[in-house]
């Protein structure tokens, strides 16, 4: 072989050889890379959640609260959403109606309300408060002045069945004759006539795009 061949043979390995050298420098994709397809995929299932949590956070209702803080009712019905609605299964909001029918606040230490304590239990469904589940307490409920307000101490509820009338005579004593007729008129149409006022306080209280309440198998009541 010529001098000048072996020049020229010896530049063209050269050149192959930084060509080789080139190509060992390209970027590899690393076990922890996410390709651009599954990148494209994640970005899309990160977006689908974020909107999940906002729809979440749409349908959640500002707690039902009593419109007097400095009253006793103001505590009834907290502790009838906090104790008593918490036994149901978990629902938008719950809205007591309380139908009291004597209260003695002669001692700051044992004040005591007498009457009828209705809880239900509602669902936001669009613009309508479904009511999913309920339930009726009668019966006397304790409390004690503190200095921010009130504190429940106790709650007697009138027993069910064959039992109630007596339950409810020991429990009402000198004001039983009292709470049998506001008891037996509350059962009729009186409930559900404290209901529309109070479900209609509470949207209008809180702003909220609620235009009706409704039970299970009846049309929805429109609120005011």
């Amino acid at each position: 072989m010529s001098r000048l061949s072996k020049i020229l043979l010896a530049l063209l390995c050269g050149i192959m050889v930084t060509g080789a050298g080139c190509g060992s420098q390209e970027p590899l994709v690393g076990s922890d890379a996410i390709p651009e397809e599954l990148a494209t995929t994640t970005e899309v299932k990160e977006s689908e959640t974020a909107k999940a949590a906002s729809v979440e956070d749409a349908a959640g209702l500002p707690q039902y609260e009593y419109p007097d803080k400095a009253s006793v009712l103001y505590e009834v019905n907290n502790y009838l959403i906090s104790n008593v609605a918490s036994e149901y299964e978990p629902a938008d909001v719950c809205i007591p109606v309380v139908t009291v029918t004597t209260m003695d606040d002669s001692n700051e230490a044992d004040i005591v309300v007498y009457g009828d304590f209705y809880v239900f239990n509602y669902n936001l469904n669009g613009d309508i408060l479904e009511c999913v589940s309920s339930g009726d307490y009668p019966g006397a409920m304790h409390l004690k002045k503190t200095d921010t307000g009130y504190e429940v101490t106790s709650f007697d509820v009138c027993k069910d069945g064959s039992d109630h009338d007596s339950s409810a005579r020991e429990i009402f004593g000198e004001h039983y004759d009292d709470f049998m007729k506001v008891f037996e008129t509350v059962q009729g149409t009186s409930r559900d006539e404290q209901r529309k006022p109070i479900i209609s306080e509470y949207v209008k209280s809180n702003n909220l795009s609620i235009t009706a309440y409704q039970d299970y198998g009846w049309d929805p009541v429109k609120l005011d």
